[in-house]
């Protein structure tokens, strides 16, 4: 359990909440513990937009009538690292992963900033927009890199509310 996180959230039963922890709290698992609508509201990013993109690269690939292996002859880097990623993804149990989608409440909105923000980058690429593509991408990079308000630079109310239309 060393590289592993558990989340443990309070379901109304302290002892039964206590009983759970304990089990886990000599393991090297890292516990993390919130309240159930905190954790949806995480889940739906950490395990829905990260499923729902892989499947979303697999769908694509399976559509563009080329053969996997005439693409692997020519794989960049980041190809394989997220074939390696999409194949771990797509060779799970297909039911879960539905359930995983389809039963956690944020999963509209998130499905709504995904599609904004395709949207967006289709746009600022089909308009031959290079300062803006650039921009994004500082934006992304300064949210992995610790500012987490690097959204904010965006203009007008998106930058209150995210990336919507």
């Amino acid at each position: 359990l060393s590289d592993k996180v558990m989340c443990l959230c309070e379901c109304g039963d302290d002892e039964s909440f206590s009983e759970v922890k304990a089990l886990f709290q000599e393991t090297s698992a890292t516990l993390v513990e919130l309240p159930l609508e905190r954790h949806d509201f995480l889940a739906s990013y950490v395990l829905g937009l990260s499923h729902i993109m892989n499947i979303i690269f697999a769908h694509t690939l399976s559509k563009s009538g080329l053969p996997y292996g005439t693409l692997s002859e020519v794989a960049s880097t980041t190809f394989v690292r997220q074939i390696a990623t999409t194949v771990s993804v797509v060779t799970e149990n297909p039911f879960l992963y539905y359930e995983i989608q389809n039963t956690n409440a944020f999963t509209p909105e998130l499905y709504h900033q995904l599609a904004a923000a395709v949207r967006e980058i289709t746009e600022t690429v089909l308009s031959r927009d290079r300062e803006r593509f650039v921009e994004i991408m500082e934006i992304g990079k300064k949210y992995f890199t610790g500012d987490e308000n690097a959204w904010r630079s965006l203009e007008g109310d998106e930058a209150q509310n995210g990336i919507r239309d």
